[in-house]
């Protein structure tokens, strides 16, 4: 699970921003603060800043969430042990200034405790339609801009897609329009690896595709470090994903969705969106980007050259680089 630091003030806020009517007159206030307590309580392993921590706060708010975490880990810590590439940081600019500015220009996700509460519910999905099936024949459609919707922090993306390349005439439409809906912040540098697979009857030259993309990213002032794996045959992932610091997406086929004119190119698809909030999925994506990693890292010699870039960079594969 994913970890949560989370500042002493914030902390109160929340405890603070208890609803005081009844339940059944707002049920939509209850609902959330109960959501979001559960969250702190079962579904991340919650660490509390030890600076400007008095022993009487410390009973007070992280009693209440000690017990029945399962799984969850708990503790106190100085704010300067922390640089996790997926963790959540709910903190006072006041007390820890230097940590908050670092978590900004890194593009973690990071809220004060006037908008923990709404950046728990974007990271969550929290009411968000989360599958969408694909399908022009009853033109249901689902622009790659809408992705947009569903992105709050990124720093590395793992995209899986063997098909991708299959098409090189439909990267601009597909490919590049997706990463670039997917970078929130331009200036900050963003780690994408691309694990893909071209067979032996497919003419795509990697090298030309690699100048090409880093080219685009270049043209539109993107602050990408690159990287493409191209597996060998007998080590072709089929599913198709994108992995990012705080979620993934699901794809029941290739992200070539639409032609060079923008109309669908595909008959029926589903997409999904998966928040690293829900356990299950965030120990999913950490046991297939395992799998990528063991894969890279076993490539036989005589496919090496079909390792452009350094994924090493990245740190949802390599997270202790």
């Amino acid at each position: 699970m994913i970890d949560t630091i989370i500042d002493i003030e914030v902390l109160k806020s929340f405890y603070n921003s208890k609803p005081s009517t009844d339940p059944s007159e707002d049920s939509k206030a209850w609902e959330e603060w109960l959501a979001f307590k559960k969250f702190l309580k079962e579904k991340t392993n919650l660490y509390l800043l030890a600076n400007c921590l008095k022993e009487d706060a410390k009973q007070n708010y992280l009693g209440d969430l000690t017990t029945g975490r399962g799984n969850a880990k708990q503790g106190i810590e100085e704010a300067s042990n922390y640089n996790g590439y997926q963790s959540i940081y709910f903190i006072n600019k006041i007390n820890h200034s230097k940590i908050s500015k670092k978590i900004k220009i890194s593009s973690l996700a990071h809220a004060s405790s006037k908008d923990f509460l709404e950046l728990w519910k974007n990271l969550s999905f929290y009411n968000k339609t989360t599958s969408y099936i694909v399908n022009p024949k009853n033109n249901k459609l689902f622009p790659w801009k809408r992705i947009k919707e569903y992105v709050t922090a990124i720093t590395d993306l793992v995209i899986v897609d063997p098909y991708i390349f299959k098409s090189p005439h439909l990267l601009d439409n597909n490919l590049f329009t997706l990463i670039e809906h997917l970078i929130i912040n331009k200036k900050q540098s963003t780690h994408i690896t691309i694990i893909s697979y071209v067979d032996k009857d497919n003419s795509f030259d990697i090298e030309d595709a690699y100048s090409k993309m880093k080219n685009y990213f270049n043209n539109n002032n993107l602050n990408i470090t690159l990287s493409i794996v191209l597996t060998p045959p007998h080590k072709q992932l089929h599913d198709r994903y994108i992995y990012s610091n705080y979620f993934f997406v699901y794809s029941g086929n290739s992200f070539n969705y639409y032609k060079e004119d923008n109309t669908l190119k595909i008959k029926e698809s589903r997409i999904e969106f998966n928040s690293y909030c829900n356990i299950d999925y965030h120990k999913q994506s950490l046991e297939q980007l395992n799998i990528i990693k063991n894969m890279i890292e076993y490539m036989p010699i005589v496919y090496k050259k079909n390792i452009l870039g350094n994924p090493k960079n990245n740190r949802l594969i390599y997270p202790n680089n």
